[in-house]
């Protein structure tokens, strides 16, 4: 029988590091006067301004049982090698949305993940879009997908 004390085992370990930021999670309740993501979004686009460039909007949707969701734009950079993705634009007033049961509760996840992309390619050719702070922002991504719109 071999002596296997010897034997020189070889490992390799590969660290990759991202910083991102997230946004503050909402309080308990989240009330807006929106039915639809387009009547929100149609909200931000009229009363909400980004001056400085932005590499990314993000259009995030939590799970049930509490179907919230939030925009936020991010920068994404490197410092000192480490990918960073850092929040340069969240909406003053409602940046949390809550999805009307009525509208999205009965749905199943792929359901929903194609009405909300349905409203979002409907809402990209609105001239409300057309003309706001979003239209000149990078690209728009959900949490769902990557991109669903981009410059």
């Amino acid at each position: 029988m071999e002596d296997k004390s010897n034997d020189e085992i070889e490992r390799k370990v590969d660290v990759f590091q991202y910083r991102v930021e997230y946004p503050a999670p909402p309080g308990p309740r989240v009330v807006t006067p929106f039915n639809s993501i387009l009547e929100w979004l149609n909200f931000i686009c009229e009363h909400e301004q980004c001056s400085e460039p932005v590499s990314e909007y993000m259009i995030a949707f939590s799970e049930p049982p509490r179907s919230l969701a939030n925009l936020v734009g991010y920068n994404h950079e490197v410092e000192e090698g480490v990918p960073i993705s850092r929040i340069v634009f969240q909406p003053r007033q409602y940046m949390w949305f809550e999805l009307p049961e009525k509208e999205y509760g009965g749905l199943t996840r792929d359901q929903l993940i194609n009405k909300v992309h349905s409203e979002l390619k409907q809402f990209f050719t609105t001239q409300q879009f057309k003309r706001s702070f979003l239209a000149r922002g990078y690209n728009i991504s959900t949490n769902f997908q990557e991109d669903v719109w981009s410059l």
